[in-house]
């Protein structure tokens, strides 16, 4: 080999892939991991427990909106759809748990148009304070917000 010949270093190029992974892991977002919601589904033939009256109902709106007992004593918890957390929502069913022997149930409403994550937003506050008693509402129920009819599927 000849003294005068070329050669390729491959030291700057192993610089520029460490400084490009340094700059991928400082600009990188790193989203809280969701937690692991278990739930039992029912089967088809089994119906559901009718709401009694000392239910919590959380509505989650289309427009990202998060509302506990809608009508006309409602809360509204949270409007910003980028919120993960929702301390308001937390701190209000924390409340109401204080005291309380057996928790009521709770019963989860979402809209046709309300995004799958805020429903799950809404059950990782549940799964943190430990509300265990959770339902899940598929029909609008007779109000300010519903028509109170089943619309058919398919």
């Amino acid at each position: 080999m000849r003294l005068d010949e070329p050669r390729m270093s491959v030291a700057p190029l192993i610089d520029v892939c460490f400084l490009l992974l340094v700059y991928f892991m400082v600009t990188t977002t790193i989203k809280p991991a969701e937690r692991d919601v278990s739930m039992e589904i029912p089967s088809p033939g089994v119906r559901a427990v009718p709401v009694t009256p000392l239910s919590v109902m959380i509505h989650v709106g289309a427009d990202g909106a998060i509302v506990v007992n809608p009508g006309p004593h409602e809360l509204m918890m949270s409007l910003d759809r980028e919120e993960r957390s929702l301390p308001l929502l937390e701190d209000h069913l924390t409340t109401l748990m204080v005291g309380v022997r057996e928790l009521p149930p709770l019963l989860v409403r979402a809209d046709d148009g309300a995004e799958h994550q805020r429903v799950v937003d809404v059950m990782n506050v549940l799964q943190k304070i430990g509300w265990a008693r959770v339902g899940l509402v598929d029909a609008p129920e007779k109000g300010p917000r519903g028509s109170g009819s089943r619309r058919p599927r398919g």
